[in-house]
């Protein structure tokens, strides 16, 4: 079934990648449509009807999604819908997360003025999903992360005149290191009379 280039897993998977979303399939999940086509007793068209029953409501919602991708696996084929809402549920706390990870980034330009920070697309991601994952307050834990980030900025911002600041994923992956990083070549640029410089992790 899945080598077959007219098959209807194939089309399907075409259709979802039109909308910019990876579909991908499970050996358990290829076992258990098999398993349940053979029941309907009416060849290609058991598949047919299986997937169809299987990714209707997917066809559906996933388009006006966030996501790039998602997995047919098992339990997606015994329990379509419940699947569904567990990807929905999962987008929703992403988007929450981002939207925490915005508020943080305006709280901390208020706080510091006039030193502003953007976290670039990379770095949103990052955050989002490993608070996800970890079931932790976007807010809270970049408090944690960047305890030390106001002072580091500030000090530059004195002594370049930067006062805007992007954060990649190296930055969120690595706060500490990558603080290290700037201020070691901070006092480098100085060595060497630098005159403009711009910090970007």
């Amino acid at each position: 079934m899945t080598n077959s280039e007219g098959s209807v897993l194939r089309q399907l998977e075409e259709d979802f990648k039109g909308y910019g979303i990876t579909m991908n399939t499970t050996t358990k999940a290829l076992e258990e449509i098999a398993a349940r086509s053979e029941k309907e007793n009416t060849g290609a068209r058991g598949i047919v009807t299986v997937l169809e029953n299987t990714l209707r409501e997917f066809k559906f919602e996933l388009p006006s999604l966030p996501i790039t991708s998602f997995t047919i696996d098992n339990a997606t084929v015994c329990n379509p819908r419940e699947m569904l809402e567990d990807i929905i549920a999962s987008v929703n706390q992403t988007e929450v997360r981002v939207n925490d990870l915005e508020s943080f980034a305006s709280a901390f330009g208020r706080d510091h003025e006039p030193v502003q920070i953007e976290f670039d697309f990379e770095s949103t991601k990052y955050l989002a999903d490993l608070c996800v994952e970890k079931d932790w307050q976007m807010r809270s834990y970049c408090r944690h992360i960047f305890k030390g980030l106001p002072d580091v900025l500030k000090r530059i911002y004195l002594e370049t005149g930067q006062d805007y600041f992007l954060i990649t994923k190296e930055m969120a992956e690595n706060p500490n290191e990558e603080m290290a990083k700037w201020l070691h070549l901070l006092d480098r640029s100085f060595e060497t009379e630098r005159v403009d410089l711009t910090f970007t992790a």
